[in-house]
């Protein structure tokens, strides 16, 4: 795909094994030595009435925000012959995007991998074989819809390393906003939809 966006991309071991064994002045550590919890005990965090102090509570770190992905969800099937905006999965041209508060416009189409773009490429074309590349796109109607973008919708875009992989960031609205500026309007994007809005935006890449 010419033009794409690239988005930058940017020993002191046996010590302490003696230690562990031993104690501070080197004798031999005693694993029975009182108050010492015993092998296969387990310590918890509840107070010590011997008049030790308790263990803190475990902290469960939150989940990490992914930043990347290997490519859209909807690659790897074809999307539906049919659009409900309540919800699913759907390809589309993005006709006009301002910004995440203004209802965007698409066009929705057909990204067809396996048999069924195998047979819609021949239906089309009068050829034998396959399509290039194992995928065929159909856009039967030239009709245009509108929707919100989810407050908390995520949008991801192809990023072209140097190397030619692909994979996908994390974006915000104002970077698909001013890519779209320099995009021809047939660039595909998967749209997820939840009761009639937006939820996630996710950049097709194309050979």
């Amino acid at each position: 795909m010419s033009g794409m966006r690239r988005i930058p991309v940017v020993l002191a071991l046996s010590a302490g094994l003696f230690l562990a064994a031993c104690g501070s002045d080197g004798s031999p550590r005693r694993d029975d030595a009182p108050g010492a919890p015993s092998a296969g005990s387990v310590t918890t965090g509840a107070p010590d009435t011997t008049g030790g102090t308790s263990l803190p509570p475990r902290v469960t770190q939150p989940p990490k925000r992914v930043t990347q992905k290997a490519a859209c969800e909807g690659t790897s099937r074809s999307s539906p012959a049919t659009f409900a905006e309540d919800g699913g999965v759907y390809a589309a041209h993005i006709v006009e995007f301002v910004a995440s508060d203004v209802p965007m416009t698409f066009d929705v189409i057909q990204w067809l991998v396996g048999d069924d773009a195998r047979r819609a490429y021949q239906q089309d074309t009068g050829e034998t074989d396959g399509p290039p590349n194992d995928y065929w796109v159909r856009n039967v109607s030239d009709k245009t819809r509108s929707a919100t973008l989810a407050a908390d919708a995520t949008l991801w875009m192809v990023n072209l390393a140097v190397d030619g992989d692909a994979d996908v960031d994390r974006a915000t609205s104002e970077d698909l906003s001013g890519y779209l500026e320099e995009r021809p309007a047939t660039d595909i994007f998967w749209l997820t939809f939840d009761r009639g809005a937006v939820t996630e935006i996710c950049e097709q890449y194309v050979p």
